[in-house]
């Protein structure tokens, strides 16, 4: 029986990416977003394509995909991402990744291509062509014999053949089809990010180190590890001199007495010590925060998804599934020549067990990045 629509509940990359290849493959589909707009939430970060690009390539018109280096960091400069390890102290590089994502799972990618996107500019080019319903908080979803009527937090309602959820890591979807089927684990670290203006001559001497994105290890502290920074390139525009600079600090606090101050003073001072701490030019584009900036922190939250009854009916993509966006579902979803029950078991056999593979391996590399006297070796696979 021939697919008449799929509901998909979230409009994040994976959800966006699902709606493309519904589209291209002349599958009726609905996206209901939570945000109240595009613009309603920060979308400051910034994330690598890697192994991903086959697939969201598969997904899209040719017409569409050309214009992918549009989400790119510096978009003039699209196809020369790197990856480098710093040494904090030194400023040494010590490992240095061109063109190429250091991940182990990274391995067996049908490509070596990679890419270092805005969260923000990727979320721009995969909601171009895709009709996306605002402002709709998934509540529930009821199986009934020809589908799943989903309903929403203001009283709406709307029905299709195939559920997919696809809004996050805390996905409500996920909650009412899997229950405790899914092992969730709070991570105990700190996780905090602060976009910085630099000037240009700032700029360089990131670009110099790494064109893209970095690891600089840090010291030690008592007997939670180590700290370290993550550095991005986030919206460079040389043509317009505007260089923006993600900073992200993490930090082991297993005795819970390491934590985030709540204000926003104590939280830029806290920075400024630690940055204190590193190496040029890491050192004084911290030091050099004015205190109005924002400063994001979330918990980090790892799921380890086990095989749930989809019914043939209702199934999880992205993070509502794991820790981790691989965007992979489109496949079994809009297969013409096999069940609804048999294509969404398909996937989800193979999901869940390259995600169990991927979580586990996530798992490894935040604790080795904060494992005092880790190789270099381990800091690479971050």
């Amino acid at each position: 029986m021939a697919v008449k629509k799929v509901i998909i509940i979230g409009g994040g990359p994976s959800g966006l990416v699902l709606a493309h290849g519904l589209q291209k493959n002349g599958i009726p589909y609905e996206v209901y977003e939570r945000d109240e707009s595009p613009t309603s939430r920060d979308q400051g970060l910034a994330l690598s394509l890697h192994f991903a690009i086959p697939y969201m390539e598969k997904c899209m018109s040719p017409e569409h995909y050309k214009n992918i280096t549009r989400a790119c960091v510096n978009p003039s400069d699209a196809d020369n991402p790197t990856f480098v390890v710093v040494d904090g102290a030194s400023g040494k590089i010590l490992i240095k990744h061109n063109n190429a994502a250091p991940y182990p799972t990274a391995s067996s990618t049908e490509t070596n291509k990679s890419y270092r996107v805005s969260r923000r500019k990727l979320r721009n080019f995969l909601e171009d062509g895709v009709e996306i319903q605002w402002n709709k908080r998934f509540k529930e979803y009821e199986l009934t014999d020809d589908g799943v009527l989903v309903r929403f937090e203001d009283g709406s309602e709307t029905k299709g053949d195939i559920l997919v959820g696809a809004d996050g890591a805390r996905s409500r979807v996920c909650d009412q089809l899997c229950g405790d089927k899914i092992q969730k684990n709070v991570l105990p670290f700190v996780f905090v990010a602060v976009t910085i203006p630099v000037n240009r001559e700032r700029y360089q001497q990131i670009y110099n180190i790494s064109s893209t994105h970095g690891v600089v290890t840090g010291p030690t502290f008592g007997p939670e590890g180590n700290r370290a920074i993550f550095f991005s390139m986030l919206d460079i525009d040389e043509a317009n001199d505007k260089y923006e600079i993600l900073i992200v600090m993490t930090w082991k606090n297993s005795s819970g007495e390491h934590g985030l101050p709540e204000d926003q003073a104590s939280r830029v001072k806290l920075l400024k010590e630690i940055g204190a701490l590193y190496c040029d030019p890491f050192k004084s584009i911290i030091l050099d925060l004015k205190g109005d900036e924002v400063i994001w922190t979330t918990t980090i939250l790892e799921k380890i998804p086990s095989p749930w009854n989809n019914n043939g009916k209702v199934t999880l993509i992205g993070d509502s599934a794991h820790s981790m966006s691989m965007a992979r579902g489109e496949e079994a979803v809009n297969s013409g020549k096999i069940t609804a029950i048999q294509a969404l078991g398909d996937y989800e056999e193979t999901m869940i067990k390259r995600s169990v593979t991927a979580v586990k391996a996530s798992h490894d590399a935040i604790y080795d990045r904060h494992t005092p006297k880790s190789s270099a070796q381990n800091q690479s696979s971050v």
